[in-house]
């Protein structure tokens, strides 16, 4: 039997290969998933634009299982139906077909799905943080806004006593731990509740209880500067000499002068725990904890002169920017976030040390990780002074970043929820503390300073800087969620030439171990080959990487190339599928093993020489076992036609297109709803699909767009 049946020469018309109905299932089942995939991102502990208030373990797992295996899954298919096409119609039908189905719709996605995306975002940040938003958070309401039934850490971190009483006499569990793993003891000493942290010893409470990273009360008290409570704690007998899971006891962060690092380590965590922490205050704050575990310390001045380029450029401190240029820094040198030090001057609106920074050599159009200038950060920011002084040395008020957007866009922003949710969720992103408060004024402020900016002379007395320049952007332009379908694109053109010198050689059937389950032999290293590497690259969840750049990335090419090349091999060797999925039901149950060991593997491997091939061959050998598991339970139980999957088939591929917008505006709707995590997700996944099922029944299926999806329905015999 040939790898790849070649295309009869002949006039004759090819024999119709009968429609996988199993094929049509577990592709409709792998489409629904993204919706899943998607919206538990909210819910779990993985960076994501909207953060639910209840963020949880189970829903970080849910997202690395699906993760794992579903674009593998993806691939392998597409590589199947791209053999079979090319045995159907030839290079130049399955070329023309995959422009149609393919390549179309994904250019027509970019210019309506993508902005309705974006769109989407700030309206589900809106939801998220307007007041008006259903559900709400205890954790951010006043203390007149709290209700009397608030829960055991609420009551902790207000310092409500009476309540704590009245929990504790219902029998309320003490050292329970929240979703953010914290006890209510650990909210007393982070809030600096010295009532309240005796009040739970006195009832039972454990002094040296844990949270999820291993620190004790005391060590939450030394972190957020509660000198009260850390006396409380000590008096009342807790170890100072305990350790978290990264070796610090509560008396090294005693030590921790008060800086930028401290600043922004403490900004950052408060907004992942999501506390409202008064940073002016915190300089005494951590000059009397320090005091309380006999420390000598005072917290240094912003200025100080131990601060890096970045903190210098940040804080407008003139000196120190001068000396660290005397001393060679490089200034256009771009810190963990990606960020010049024009872009810190910018975004604290230090127009001094934007001039300084300018005057010494620093680039004016030095692009951050986003592709953002200077000046789109000062723009964002609404930062007047810096804004005034870059465009009168030249900045390009429209130079746009990775996403389209220029800084005279951005000053067109007008302030509101949705600005002012944005702000919020990138501040703590960037570990940067901004007055919203004043935010209004300036944000006036900074349009004020746009209206009269002319377009960049550079830009446009230089063709040849501009032509790169866009190129340049084309290739950085993000297709999003759509990626699959370019490097579909990608590796179907790719292919071509493999599968006309397979069609050429026409191996026999002693190649059909090659699409037999013993195939995993070789897949798993070569995988795993791919996937080493991501993770050396800095790849820090479970599966592969993904890039939504529109220039291909290899690596990423590469690793899902196998499966694609593989999902070919099928067809020309197994087009039923029947040597290739014998013994599911084991591979499923090698899956889920691997699944639940993997971490327990990674971590005992961690600091040896196989600290990234044990992760990197389990997952690899995840993604390949549930890929074909589950194409063998769905010959198993979709082997014939049933409408219904088939219906849902034809409408997987609107609900892949359109479904993010709809899980942002749910994700930002629910996320103050006071329901567990599952629930929240069973709403979000359950609204989404009957939004989208009922679109694409009453305005996809009957028309054109129908038509581009998924080709003219045969008409209806009478």
């Amino acid at each position: 039997m040939p790898l790849l049946p070649e295309r009869p020469a002949t006039a004759e018309p090819v024999t119709q290969v009968a429609r996988r109905h199993d094929l049509d299932a577990v592709r409709s089942f792998a489409m629904a998933l993204g919706v899943v995939l998607h919206a538990c991102l909210s819910l779990s502990f993985v960076p994501w634009p909207i953060a639910d208030e209840v963020r949880t373990e189970g829903m970080t797992a849910l997202f690395a299982f699906i993760h794992g295996f579903r674009m593998p899954l993806f691939f392998l298919l597409s590589g199947y139906f791209a053999a079979m096409l090319w045995q159907r119609r030839g290079a130049g039908g399955l070329l023309w077909h995959r422009v149609r189905r393919v390549l179309v719709p994904m250019v027509v996605a970019c210019f309506t799905i993508l902005p309705l995306m974006h769109w989407s975002v700030g309206e589900g940040l809106t939801l998220r943080y307007a007041p008006e938003s259903l559900g709400s958070n205890p954790a951010s309401a006043t203390s007149e806004e709290r209700e009397t039934d608030r829960d055991l850490w609420a009551a902790a971190r207000a310092g409500d006593l009476p309540r704590i009483r009245a929990l504790a006499a219902e029998g309320e569990d003490l050292d329970a731990r929240d979703s953010l793993q914290l006890t209510a003891l650990h909210w007393a000493a982070t809030a600096d509740r010295a009532d309240a942290c005796e009040l739970l010893l006195e009832l039972g409470a454990d002094p040296e209880s844990t949270d999820g990273s291993a620190a004790t009360p005391l060590i939450s008290g030394a972190f957020w500067g509660s000198a009260e409570a850390c006396e409380v704690l000590l008096a009342r007998g807790a170890d100072p000499e305990a350790r978290n899971q990264d070796g610090t006891r509560a008396g090294d962060l005693a030590e921790w002068t008060w800086g930028d690092e401290r600043r922004g380590a403490t900004a950052f965590i408060a907004g992942l725990i999501r506390f409202e922490v008064n940073l002016a205050a915190m300089p005494e704050r951590v000059r009397a904890t320090a005091a309380v575990f006999g420390v000598d310390v005072e917290a240094p001045d912003k200025r100080g002169g131990n601060l890096d380029l970045w903190s210098a450029a940040r804080a407008g401190n003139l000196d120190r920017i001068a000396e660290l240029e005397a001393a060679g820094e490089d200034l256009d040198a771009r810190d963990g976030l990606k960020l010049t030090a024009l872009h810190w001057a910018a975004t604290a609106d230090q127009a001094e040390a934007c001039e300084l920074l300018l005057d010494l050599g620093a680039d004016l159009e030095a692009r951050d990780g986003s592709e953002g200038t200077p000046l789109t950060s000062a723009a964002f920011w609404a930062s007047p002074e810096a804004s005034a002084a870059l465009l009168a040395r030249g900045a390009d008020p429209d130079a746009r970043n990775q996403d389209g957007t220029s800084a005279r866009d951005l000053s067109m922003w007008p302030w509101g929820e949705e600005r002012r949710g944005v702000t919020q969720f990138i501040a703590g992103l960037v570990r940067y503390d901004v007055d919203l408060n004043t935010m209004p004024e300036r944000a006036r402020r900074t349009a004020a300073v746009f209206v009269d900016a002319p377009p960049a002379r550079s830009a446009l007395l230089n063709p040849t800087s501009r032509g790169s320049r866009i190129l340049e952007e084309l290739a950085d332009f993000d297709v999003g969620h759509l990626w699959f379908l370019w490097y579909l694109m990608g590796l179907l053109l790719l292919s071509l030439p493999v599968f006309a010198i397979a069609a050429l050689l026409r191996p026999g059937s002693k190649w059909s171990l090659c699409a037999s389950p013993l195939a995993l032999v070789a897949l798993v290293p070569l995988t795993a080959t791919f996937q080493a590497i991501m993770l050396g690259r800095g790849l820090t969840f479970f599966g592969p990487s993904t890039s939504s750049a529109l220039a291909f990335d290899p690596l990423v090419l590469g690793y899902y190339g196998v499966f694609f090349l593989f999902g070919a091999a099928v067809w020309g060797l197994d087009p039923g599928t029947r040597s290739l999925t014998r013994g599911w039901p084991a591979m499923l149950a090698v899956a889920i093993v691997i699944f639940l060991t993997a971490g327990a593997a990674a971590e005992s491997a961690k600091g040896g020489e196989l600290e990234t091939l044990v992760p990197a061959v389990m997952q690899a050998a995840f993604a390949w076992t549930m890929a074909l598991g589950l194409i063998g339970l769905s010959a198993k139980l979709f082997h014939r036609e049933r409408a219904w999957v088939r219906y849902l088939s034809d409408a997987s591929y609107w609900i892949y297109l359109a479904h993010l917008p709809l899980v942002f505006l749910l994700q930002g709707a629910v996320a103050r709803w006071e329901l567990p995590a599952w629930q929240k997700l069973g709403v979000m996944v359950a609204a989404c699909l009957a939004v989208l099922l009922l679109t694409y029944a009453l305005l996809i299926r009957p028309t054109p767009i129908g038509w581009m999806l998924n080709g003219r329905r045969p008409a209806r015999r009478a």
